[in-house]
């Protein structure tokens, strides 16, 4: 594994984005933040990250289809890697142990088989979290989740003003919970709908 090889320009803006990220992103967040510096096309992004797991700068969180940067600048075995997520939060953070790594990376079963890519997940749970950052990713989706859906099925069933009511708590919840996490995607998708239930809730009021 060659850290030290240049970087394409696509390769290094959506390294860098990655490596800021305080958390692991998925594809489409990736493609998201990266597609007014001109990239705009999804295979772009595709072959980039595939090339940046190849060489070893990011690792490919396969239970969270996501991608976080290397913290190992010693770490030797791209394939074979060993990390830390937290059942609470679910941060993820990657194992700096080299016996650790040698022994994945040496690893076979009972029959003798070696396998080519291995990844190592340890949960556990962190003593000290954030509350209001644990707060968001336990509980602040899945409530703005549920009044989101209220909210559609009131309007399906006509009943109003209620249904404004419960959808616009939901989007209000879910832009809260994009600002705190830093998703772009999910604070645009949200944010904007904001206005839209103010002026409707404007029109009740009058």
């Amino acid at each position: 594994m060659n850290k030290m090889q240049t970087l394409s320009k696509n390769q290094q803006i959506i390294f860098d984005l990655i490596d800021k990220s305080p958390e692991p992103m998925k594809a489409y967040a990736i493609l998201f933040n990266v597609q007014k510096k001109g990239i705009k096309a999804p295979l772009q992004v595709y072959r980039a990250l595939d090339k940046l797991v190849e060489i070893g700068k990011i690792h490919k969180i396969e239970s969270r289809n996501a991608f976080i940067a290397c913290q190992n600048s010693s770490c030797q075995v791209s394939k074979a890697t060993a990390f830390s997520i937290c059942e609470i939060c679910e941060k993820v953070t990657e194992i700096s142990s080299a016996g650790l790594s040698k022994y994945l990376a040496n690893f076979k079963d009972k029959d003798g088989m070696k396998y080519s890519k291995l990844s190592y997940y340890l949960k556990s749970k962190q003593n000290k979290l954030k509350g209001k950052r644990m707060f968001i990713k336990k509980y602040l989706k899945w409530i703005s989740t549920f009044l989101v859906l209220v909210g559609i099925l009131l309007t399906n069933l006509n009943i109003y003003p209620l249904n404004i009511y419960f959808h616009g708590l939901g989007v209000v919840g879910w832009t809260i919970a994009g600002f705190v996490s830093k998703d772009k995607a999910i604070l645009t998708n949200f944010g904007l709908q904001i206005p839209l239930f103010v002026i409707g809730i404007y029109k009740i009021i009058i």
